[in-house]
Protein backbone atom coordinates (compact mmCIF):
# COMPACT_ATOMS: atom_id res chain seq x y z
CA UNK A 1 0.00 0.00 0.00
CA UNK A 2 1.29 3.45 -0.89
CA UNK A 3 0.17 6.58 0.89
CA UNK A 4 0.90 9.89 -0.75
CA UNK A 5 0.78 13.18 1.06
CA UNK A 6 0.23 16.45 -0.70
CA UNK A 7 2.96 19.02 -0.48
CA UNK A 8 2.32 22.01 1.66
CA UNK A 9 4.05 24.87 3.30
CA UNK A 10 3.70 27.09 6.31
CA UNK A 11 5.26 30.50 6.81
CA UNK A 12 6.14 31.71 10.29
CA UNK A 13 7.45 35.05 11.48
CA UNK A 14 9.32 35.69 14.71
CA UNK A 15 11.89 38.06 16.12
CA UNK A 16 15.05 37.43 18.07
CA UNK A 17 16.41 40.04 20.47
CA UNK A 18 19.34 39.96 22.84
CA UNK A 19 16.71 39.50 25.58
CA UNK A 20 15.36 36.32 24.01
CA UNK A 21 13.10 34.87 21.36
CA UNK A 22 9.99 36.81 20.43
CA UNK A 23 6.44 35.82 19.62
CA UNK A 24 5.82 33.50 16.70
CA UNK A 25 3.18 34.36 14.14
CA UNK A 26 1.71 32.19 11.41
CA UNK A 27 1.53 34.05 8.11
CA UNK A 28 -1.51 33.17 6.03
CA UNK A 29 -1.15 33.76 2.31
CA UNK A 30 1.57 35.78 0.64
CA UNK A 31 3.65 38.32 2.50
CA UNK A 32 3.27 41.83 1.14
CA UNK A 33 4.29 45.18 2.59
CA UNK A 34 0.92 45.76 4.28
CA UNK A 35 0.97 42.35 5.98
CA UNK A 36 4.62 42.79 6.99
CA UNK A 37 3.85 46.17 8.54
CA UNK A 38 0.84 44.71 10.37
CA UNK A 39 2.98 41.89 11.75
CA UNK A 40 5.64 44.34 12.90
CA UNK A 41 3.06 46.53 14.60
CA UNK A 42 1.38 43.61 16.38
CA UNK A 43 3.97 40.89 16.98
CA UNK A 44 7.12 42.98 17.35
CA UNK A 45 5.30 45.25 19.77
CA UNK A 46 4.18 42.21 21.80
CA UNK A 47 7.74 40.90 21.84
CA UNK A 48 9.10 44.25 22.97
CA UNK A 49 6.43 44.66 25.65
CA UNK A 50 7.10 41.15 26.95
CA UNK A 51 10.87 41.75 27.15
CA UNK A 52 10.84 45.46 28.03
CA UNK A 53 12.69 45.00 31.33
CA UNK A 54 15.35 42.78 29.79
CA UNK A 55 15.77 45.15 26.84
CA UNK A 56 16.25 48.05 29.26
CA UNK A 57 13.95 50.26 27.21
CA UNK A 58 11.41 52.79 28.29
CA UNK A 59 8.07 52.97 26.53
CA UNK A 60 8.96 56.44 25.22
CA UNK A 61 11.82 54.85 23.26
CA UNK A 62 9.47 52.54 21.37
CA UNK A 63 8.00 53.79 18.10
CA UNK A 64 5.62 51.69 16.04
Amino acid sequence: MTVKHGGGSIMLWSAITYAGVGWMCKVNGNMDKELYREILEDELERTTEFNIDKLELERQQMIF
